[in-house]
């Protein structure tokens, strides 16, 4: 049995799969989000590469053209977040695994170099999605805050798991990471974030999924 602490909340699929595989679990979000109020004004493309983007352009959907944004081609990272881009109706055309992929592999081809495109952004952004604006090759907009929980864990733990840079250094404000503890990260811009902290990473989820990353998890754990 490992004791284990996800920096977000999980689904009920994911903490049930953990106990039943003997674990002992606790979670909680180190970030929150904001919604900012906002319009969107009128491109040729959107970008949106967060769940919580999807969720401030809902709670505000009454805000926006929605004719227009529902005929418009999107481009995200993740498959959550084209699910909830989907389901409010709107055409995703292109799914990447990181904001790196999506920038270098989807937003690069020369069909989209003449097209205006908006980034649906937090406050705080990656370096990547930050490169990428200042090259002009997209505008953005704010759609949310995001807000750190810097809560101090008491308890010590066999396994910690990351789901964002932002994660990482939220968590070490108030917390240590001791040397023999395995530490999973969602993707590799989290888990570049661990190393330059030179914080050992065990293991990157094979999809940049919460759901993936505790199968991941769980099945490494069984080898022990």
């Amino acid at each position: 049995m490992a004791k284990i602490l996800s920096t977000k909340t999980l689904s009920e699929v994911s903490f049930e799969r953990l106990l039943a595989a003997g674990h002992q679990i606790s979670h909680y979000d180190i970030i929150s989000a904001e919604p900012l109020p906002f319009a969107a004004p009128r491109y040729d493309v959107y970008i949106c590469s967060s769940q919580n983007a999807v969720t401030a352009l809902s709670h505000y959907w009454k805000n926006q053209d929605q004719e227009h944004l529902l005929n418009t081609d999107w481009y995200c990272v993740g498959d959550k977040t084209a699910e909830a881009l989907k389901k409010m109706g709107l055409r995703v055309v292109e799914i990447a695994h990181s904001a790196q992929e999506l920038i270098e592999e989807k937003l690069s081809i020369h069909e989209l170099e003449e097209k205006r495109k908006l980034w649906l952004t937090g406050v705080k952004k990656t370096k990547e999605t930050e490169t990428y604006i200042r090259s002009k090759k997209a505008d953005a907009i704010d759609v949310y805050l995001t807000i750190p929980n810097l809560k101090k864990v008491s308890e010590s733990f066999d396994v910690v798991l990351f789901y964002s840079p932002q994660g990482i250094e939220y968590f070490l404000k108030n917390n240590s990471i001791d040397k023999g503890v395995k530490v999973y990260c969602i993707g590799d811009p989290t888990a570049q974030k661990a190393e330059s902290l030179n914080i050992s990473v065990t293991a990157v989820a094979k999809t940049p999924s919460s759901e993936r990353m505790v199968l991941d998890c769980i099945l490494d754990l069984k080898k022990q």
